[in-house]
């Protein structure tokens, strides 16, 4: 029974390895609008960046 539910665990993080492969380019994407609106937050806040001149 413990090698049973070993084997489940086992193909259910493979699904998910796999689900995530398939996102990656999605996942990629995300992350990197993710970091560049962060960079912004962050710069604004300290008012670094000339882009808080504008507004």
């Amino acid at each position: 029974m413990e090698a049973l539910s070993r084997l489940t665990e086992i193909s259910h993080s493979f699904l998910d390895l796999s689900h995530a492969v398939v996102n990656l380019p999605n996942l990629s994407v995300e992350l990197t609008h993710h970091r560049i609106v962060q960079f912004f937050r962050q710069h604004r806040q300290r008012g670094s960046v000339g882009i808080s001149n504008f507004e």
